[in-house]
């Protein structure tokens, strides 16, 4: 982990999630609260999900749009 660090193309990747959210049905500040750039950890933050099932579907398409990543 660099505490320093800045990935500018994880804000590609952010787009990237909201838009995948928003055509899965996922509403912004309905369904979540935010997606966040975790420039340190060079990864992905979905933030304030409320229903345990929304969060489980969310992960799942997570994990299918960044196979390489690990969930965490």
């Amino acid at each position: 982990m660099d505490a320093f660090r800045f990935a500018p193309e994880l804000f590609e990747h952010r787009g990237r999630v909201m838009d995948e959210l928003e055509a899965h049905d996922f509403s912004w500040l309905s369904h979540y609260s935010s997606v966040d750039c975790l420039h340190d950890l060079y990864g992905i933050e979905g933030c304030g999900i409320k229903e345990r099932a929304d969060a489980v579907s969310i992960l799942r398409l997570l994990t299918r749009l960044f196979p390489t990543w690990k969930p965490g």
